[in-house]
């Protein structure tokens, strides 16, 4: 008598053949007969987009065209002039303003400024269009624009922080420096738009070229970038009060100083938080520097009319 062949199990595969797994008495009583084990996948947040580099590159020859320069006429006669002639002879700022015609030595600036700009933009206009990378490397990045006039009021609010602290240390107001003392004279006699090419936009981004772009961008190929921005805060705070700070006056230089020092720790971290962002920094400097000269073109000479019409009314108000 023959053997009937064996009955194919209708439920799987037999348990002697189910694959162990860490719940194997699971599978012996027919759970999910269809191959092996399979783990539920586990849910795991997006990955964070990160801030890309804007890749300043490397120090090159190239770059000594507008260093060289700049060096020379903004830091090296300045300095020479105070040590041959005496501290109080020392060029720029008020004795510059004071002595000078204020449209000579604005077209001295302009003529200066421009040759710089130009040289800069030679050596460093692939960098500035790397540098855009921070405003479209997402589809909402150009948001970022909209930090610009968020930092400059955070700025605004530090020195303003910083000048009850100073007058209630010392009992003394900021002053103004030499160096603002001597634009605001010169924008007494030139036009918006020349005194806006020059101080808005151009002058901006020769100083992002030395002070962000070459001692934080190229010199953290080699020291830590914070320390670059420690070294770029420093040179570019005092070398806006240079009259102040070879005049010997330390309470002079630190009643200066101050507003110089914020702007520059603003400018230089978000610098470095933007992925070194030439482009970035540079359009937040003009923003500045744009703002106060509206602000001087057309804000305080309509306050200084309001005023003279409020002291006309109180004339013939006599309390």
């Amino acid at each position: 008598m023959s053997t009937p062949p064996p009955i194919q199990n209708p439920y799987g595969r037999p348990p002697h053949e189910q694959p162990a797994s860490p719940q194997h008495g699971f599978y012996q009583h027919g759970g999910y007969p269809q191959g092996p084990y399979q783990p539920v996948p586990q849910w795991t947040p997006p990955e964070r987009v990160k801030q890309p580099d804007s890749r300043p590159g490397r120090f090159l020859w190239w770059d000594l065209l507008p260093t060289v320069p700049y060096v020379v006429l903004f830091f090296g006669l300045p300095l020479f002039f105070t040590l041959v002639f005496g501290r109080q002879e020392s060029t720029g700022g008020e004795a510059e303003a004071g002595m000078a015609d204020p449209m000579l030595v604005f077209l001295e600036n302009a003529i200066i400024f421009g040759g710089i700009f130009a040289l800069c933009l030679l050596v460093s206009g692939k960098a500035l269009l790397r540098s855009t990378i921070t405003f479209t490397h997402r589809a909402i990045a150009w948001l970022k624009l909209l930090l610009i006039p968020a930092i400059w009021f955070g700025v605004i609010l530090a020195n303003l922080f910083m000048t009850l602290v100073i007058w209630r240390l010392t009992g003394q107001e900021p002053d103004t420096s030499a160096n603002q003392a001597g634009i605001e004279e010169m924008t007494g006699v030139v036009p918006f738009w020349a005194a806006l090419a020059i101080f808005g936009l151009i002058g901006p981004y020769v100083e992002e070229y030395f002070f962000r772009h070459l001692l934080v961008g190229k010199l953290s190929r080699h020291l830590n970038i914070w320390i670059c921005g420690v070294i770029s805060v420093a040179i570019f705070a005092f070398m806006h009060v240079a009259v102040e700070l070879f005049s010997g006056d330390w309470m002079l230089l630190l009643l200066t100083v101050v507003p110089y020092l914020t702007m520059s720790v603003a400018f230089t971290v978000a610098y470095i938080l933007t992925g070194r962002s030439l482009a970035f920094v540079w359009l937040l400097h003009a923003f500045n520097n744009c703002v106060a000269l509206l602000v001087t073109y057309y804000v305080l000479p309509w306050a200084e009319e309001l005023e003279g019409q409020l002291e006309a009314v109180l004339r013939v108000l006599p309390l």
